[in-house]
């Protein structure tokens, strides 16, 4: 189930790829374009704006989770509110995203909390 069609998501291409830089490397851009294709995750746009996400299921919990949101913050609003209605229809109890501080500012005037403020820490591993 997908909030909006693959051909739709594709022509964030560039949006995508320069998050996708700021991501660590989980994710090439042609993995994102395959899962949204098949249903594993979701795009969901509002003009200049994409947000990715992928339901995860845990014991206690069904969440929404945010994997990328690349965009513009003036279309905040409006992408908040499909994403919100989204995760509803699926059932979810939770949304729960993580990104630059850019975005803080909005997530806390629609009433997200900051669960913690940590720093990520990444170590390659070579054989």
């Amino acid at each position: 189930m997908n909030a909006v069609p693959l051909e739709q998501a594709v022509i964030y291409r560039m949006k995508l790829a320069k998050a996708l830089e700021r991501a660590g490397g989980l994710y090439e851009l042609s993995d994102l374009l395959e899962r949204i294709a098949d249903g594993r995750m979701q795009a969901h746009v509002s003009r200049e704006t994409i947000a990715v996400t992928e339901v995860s299921v845990y014991p206690r919990r069904r969440v929404l989770t945010m994997i990328l949101l690349a965009g513009d913050l003036a279309d905040g609003e409006d992408l908040h509110e499909q994403v919100l209605s989204f995760a509803r229809k699926l059932k979810c109890d939770a949304i729960i995203a993580q990104g630059r501080v850019g975005w803080a500012r909005l997530a806390k005037s629609h009433g997200w909390k900051t669960v913690s403020q940590n720093m990520v820490f990444r170590k390659e591993v070579s054989p």
